[in-house]
C-alpha cells in the first residue's frame, strides 16, 4: 500500500476553507477512466470542457485553522462524517490529478511516549493529530503563509 499527503488546491472552497483554499489529504490510488466510462458518466456536451482523464482517490485531513501559538504550525486530524446508523467513515473525494499542488511532510503528535505499534507503514492510519511541517522548504512555508 503506498499513500503519499499533499495539498490539494480547491479552487471551489477557497471560501469555506480558512487558509487559501489548500486542505491536507492522503492519496489512495491515481487513476484514469476509460472512454467508454468516461462517455457514461459524462456525455460530451457541445462546448463543455472534456472531463478530466486522470484522477486520484483522496481521504481528507480537516481543514487548516489557526496555527499553534509557539510554533506557528498547523495541526491537522482525519476527517470523518458518520452515518445516520452510526457507522463513521473518511470525507473522501474524487478529484483531478492537476488539481494536487505539492507533497507536504505531516509529524504525527503524540504525548509522553511514541506507540511501540507506530511504523512508518502505518501511523497515517494509527495517528489522530499531525503537525503540518510548514519549516520543510521555502515552497511549503510560502504556499501556508
Amino acid at each position: 500500500k503506498i499513500t503519499d499527503t499533499l495539498f490539494y488546491h480547491a479552487l471551489i472552497l477557497i471560501e469555506i476553507f480558512p487558509y487559501s483554499g489548500y486542505c491536507v489529504g492522503q492519496v489512495w490510488v491515481i487513476f484514469e477512466l476509460l472512454a467508454t466510462a468516461c462517455s457514461l458518466f459524462f456525455p460530451p456536451t457541445q462546448g463543455v470542457t472534456p472531463p478530466p482523464q486522470h484522477l486520484a482517490y483522496i481521504e481528507w485531513f480537516t481543514p487548516f485553522t489557526q496555527p499553534e501559538a509557539d510554533s506557528f504550525i498547523y495541526c491537522v486530524s482525519c476527517s470523518f462524517y458518520q452515518m445516520p446508523d452510526g457507522e463513521t467513515h473518511h470525507v473522501a473525494s474524487i478529484v483531478p490529478l492537476q488539481a494536487l499542488y505539492r507533497s507536504v511532510q505531516l509529524l504525527p503528535r503524540f504525548g509522553p511516549s511514541i506507540p511501540h505499534y507506530w511504523t512508518s507503514y502505518n501511523v497515517l492510519e494509527e495517528c489522530n493529530t499531525f503537525q503540518v511541517n510548514t519549516f520543510l522548504d521555502k515552497y511549503t512555508y510560502m504556499s501556508v503563509f
